[in-house]
This record gives structure tokens, C-alpha cells and sequence, in this order.
């Protein structure tokens, strides 16, 4: 095992022989639990998108943007973190153009907003999507 030997060239062989299956019995009882709670991960998809079409509005994103789409017992899940957007939808198919709408209405909302109708963390949002996604 990988693992044992990793540790085992950790101490010297001046070690204690005890201190040293202590900690291997340790960090083998650490990675068993990794590894049990590993399914918890499976099913998620990381993407990533250049852009997305909207009722005739082509949003170009100026960096690829990490989209996670996770399969759940009742449908997909989509994420987008540095953005905020959140969604859910049963079929897989749908989630195109629900992110669409989301990257439209947040354009909409916020790129087109004045920003006297924000607070500062709204500002900065608008900042931050300024810098993300680009209309052509």
C-alpha cells in the first residue's frame, strides 16, 4: 500500500515502532473515511461554459465559468457559486434554459440597473457580472 510506505519513510528509524503504527493506524482510519463518504460526490458534473443564448441575446462569458450539474432523486440540480444562481429541474434538458433565463434576468436586473438602486454588496455584484459576462 502506497499509504504505509508514505508513512514509514516519515520517521526515521529511530522511531519508536509504536508511534509509527499509531499514526498509520490513524491516517488508514482518516482515508477509509474519505473514501466512505466519496459517493456523496458521484454524480456531479463540472462544466464549463464560454456563454449562453437567451430569446435572441447571445450573454458571452470573458473567462470559462465552473457550472457543477448534479443528478438528485428528483431531477438535476445546477450550480453556478461565483454568481449565485441555484436552480433545479426535472429533466437535464431544462437546465439550458433555465440558466439562460437566470444570466438574462440578472443582466437585466443588475448590468442594467442604476447604481443608486443598489447597496454595496449589489454594487459589487454588478461589478463582478460587469467583469463576467459581456452581450454581443
Amino acid at each position: 500500500m502506497q499509504l504505509s510506505s508514505s508513512i514509514s519513510n516519515t520517521f526515521s528509524s529511530s522511531s519508536t515502532p509504536w508511534i509509527k503504527n499509531f499514526v498509520q493506524l490513524c491516517v488508514e482510519d482518516i482515508f477509509n473515511k474519505i473514501q466512505f463518504y466519496k459517493p456523496e460526490v458521484r454524480g456531479k458534473e463540472y462544466q464549463t461554459f464560454n456563454g449562453i443564448s437567451y430569446e435572441g441575446k447571445d450573454f458571452v462569458f470573458t473567462r470559462p465559468i465552473v457550472v457543477i450539474v448534479e443528478k438528485t432523486d428528483g431531477g438535476y440540480f445546477l450550480e453556478i457559486e461565483e454568481l449565485n444562481i441555484y436552480l433545479f429541474a426535472e429533466k437535464k434538458s431544462e437546465l439550458n434554459e433555465l440558466l439562460g433565463e437566470s444570466i438574462a434576468y440578472l443582466w437585466d436586473t443588475f448590468v442594467q440597473g442604476r447604481d443608486a438602486e443598489f447597496d454595496k454588496s449589489g454594487i459589487d455584484f454588478k461589478r463582478k457580472l460587469e467583469s463576467l459576462v459581456r452581450l454581443n
